[in-house]
């Protein structure tokens, strides 16, 4: 029997993909109980990857002005950027692996 409510679950998880705040606060906002769980988990793990990027961007931030201005830090630039991008990119892959494996787990309950 074809369900709404886990069609919906399972879109809040594919939404990483197309629009990652929007679909999961209007589930939040107007949907079911057990929708508005799985609207709050999606959206928690849409914001994982943003926050990791801002939390990069103001530790490298610190690291440039303790290199350039202060002369305390001896490291290149170069090196910062690469293995943040590289952090950024595998916590990234992470979450959407994530995403659609609890897509998934939620389409099979329809």
């Amino acid at each position: 029997m074809f369900s709404n409510r886990n069609f919906l679950s399972s879109l809040n998880y594919f939404s990483f993909f197309f629009a990652p705040f929007f679909f999961p606060l209007l589930t939040m906002i107007f949907g079911y109980e057990e929708i508005k769980l799985h609207g709050k988990r999606a959206l928690i793990s849409h914001l994982i990857p943003i926050a990791t990027f801002v939390f990069m961007v103001i530790t490298y931030g610190i690291i440039h002005l303790l290199s350039t201005q202060l002369k305390v830090i001896d490291v290149p630039n170069s090196t910062i950027q690469g293995s943040s991008m590289i952090l950024l990119a595998l916590i990234t892959i992470g979450v959407a692996i994530w995403n659609i494996k609890q897509g998934i787990k939620q389409c099979k309950k329809i």
